[in-house]
């Protein structure tokens, strides 16, 4: 049988590199698209055989990239599967649903995902070494449930790590302590709902960049691993201290807060000013640690090295 093609748009880099080196571990040819309009030119050049679309992308992305391709010709009728945290129902109200249009519930695994594929496309699922390969019933249609993810890695039941700290950015002599990275983003209208305000998705996108950032400045390649390893986020904490509005300048500070033999941690403290410069949120991440088909994995012992030298604790 021909190798299906899979378009993947979501502007969540985490999500397309581990989407796209699962499934292309699956035979399938993965194209990413990383926004609304370069997912819209890659379905029309790439002509794919399924489409993944994010709902939540930023300024109402996922609804509108889903309009255009419903309007277009050679995209009317291609199978498109939602990645959405709302429910089917919440989805359906920002969208003209029509056939072939289905709904998968965030955070999904790879094994669920290549099962729904595998369902849509009527193609045998290739068996993933150590999971079931029983495929769920597709979300199709206004009475069909959500589909929901597996459960996490055996590996991340080891004893958890700290929690949410209160203790602000690590600081020595009244600077920020060495490994805490700061990245700082412009907070514009495409952010903000109609009141102002920045979305919470928008914060979550803001503390991977800096996560991407702190990994980099340390040699460390992230989300994707090095040797095919990836970290999918398995847990977030957040508290919410101040509002963040249009125009404010933000700055994310990020440092690695906890190892494991399966996981690590990141905290992040998020400011904003105009003056008076204000906290606006502290947060926590926990990672897992997986290969390409989702089983937990150790670290390498010269990335495990690396990340040791960097850790802060509180």
């Amino acid at each position: 049988m021909a190798q299906k093609t899979i378009l993947v748009i979501d502007d969540d880099q985490i999500i397309v590199e581990t989407l796209k080196e699962g499934l292309e571990s699956l035979d399938y040819k993965v194209i990413a698209a990383y926004d609304g309009l370069q997912g819209v030119l890659q379905a029309h050049q790439g002509k794919p055989d399924l489409i993944i679309l994010d709902f939540q992308m930023p300024a109402g992305g996922g609804s509108s990239v889903y309009e255009r391709l419903r309007s277009a010709t050679d995209t009317c009728h291609t199978p498109i599967v939602f990645l959405t945290g709302s429910t089917v129902q919440q989805v359906k109200e920002k969208i003209r649903s029509s056939p072939n249009t289905f709904f998968l519930k965030k955070p999904a695994s790879l094994e669920n995902i290549h099962a729904i594929i595998a369902k849509i496309l009527g193609v045998q699922p290739s068996p993933i070494p150590g999971r079931s390969t029983q495929p769920p019933k597709p979300a199709s249609g206004p009475a069909q449930p959500m589909i929901t993810p597996s459960q996490p890695p055996s590996a991340l039941k080891a004893p958890p790590p700290p929690g949410l700290s209160q203790a602000g950015t690590p600081a020595v002599g009244g600077r920020l302590a060495a490994g805490v990275h700061e990245s700082e983003v412009l907070a514009v209208p495409a952010d903000a709902e109609a009141s102002g305000l920045i979305r919470h998705e928008v914060l979550l996108h803001w503390l991977e960049n800096g996560r991407v950032g702190l990994m980099n400045s340390i040699g460390v390649s992230y989300p994707v691993l090095p040797k095919g390893l990836s970290a999918p986020v398995y847990e977030v904490r957040c508290e919410y201290h101040a509002p963040c509005r249009v125009g404010d300048t933000v700055r994310i500070r990020t440092w690695l807060a906890w190892l494991g033999a399966a996981s690590f941690c990141f905290q992040h403290e998020v400011l904003a000013k105009p003056a008076p410069e204000r906290i606006v949120a502290r947060a926590f991440s926990r990672h897992a640690v997986v290969d390409s088909a989702w089983r937990p994995a150790r670290l390498p012992k010269d990335v495990l090295a690396v990340l040791r030298k960097n850790i802060i604790e509180q």
